[in-house]
């Protein structure tokens, strides 16, 4: 992420107020079982008046996941977003994180060279994201949650308006649940 990402300040003050809310939140969630969920960040550079992202290094994870120890605290971990900064290994997040992963986007990016990314198909090869690797370890480790083939390509134009929503097809969408399942099943009976 930013270099900033981790600044002391911020983080003081981000516990101070996670902890406050998420305390009485979990309190909640536990009673009637719901999982608390944090999202990374898709953005390298710093937004809005110059601050950076709290959270979008696998360093920034675990320190949101160490504020509370407990099974409804978790993430939604979205690969795309996490593998957004080059440095980042979406499959070692995988496996570093599995037990504390309550959802996934699972989606492909490809990184531009200039600080940029695209999104592109769910195919490993297609783009900058080991989405293969990650499916194996999400099957090696019987994985539960649940995972949605984020974004993909817009491949055809879904509507007679011809405004296309890229990344939002239905069709590439289809084609990446087909894509990722087909990798799922393959991990789960030895391939």
């Amino acid at each position: 992420g930013h270099p900033r990402s981790a600044l002391g300040w911020r983080w003081r003050r981000l516990r101070r107020r996670w902890r406050l809310r998420r305390w009485r939140q979990l309190r909640r969630c536990l009673r009637w079982r719901i999982q608390l969920r944090r999202r990374s960040a898709a953005e390298r550079r710093p937004v809005g008046f110059g601050w950076p992202r709290v959270v979008s290094t696998k360093d920034d994870l675990a320190r949101v996941l160490s504020l509370h120890d407990s099974p409804y605290h978790g993430l939604t971990l979205c690969l795309g977003s996490f593998s957004a900064n080059p440095g980042q290994d979406a499959v070692d997040a995988v496996r570093t994180f599995m037990d504390r992963i309550h959802f996934t986007h699972v989606r492909n990016i490809k990184h531009l060279g200039n600080g940029d990314f695209t999104e592109v198909a769910h195919r490993a090869c297609e783009g900058s994201v080991d989405t293969t690797g990650i499916m194996r370890a999400y099957a090696e480790a019987g994985y539960q949650g649940y995972v949605r083939p984020d974004h993909g390509r817009h491949l055809w134009d879904e509507n007679t308006t011809n405004k296309p929503r890229p990344g939002y097809g239905l069709y590439d969408r289809a084609l990446g649940v087909q894509y990722l399942l087909g990798a799922w099943d393959a991990f789960r009976h030895g391939a």
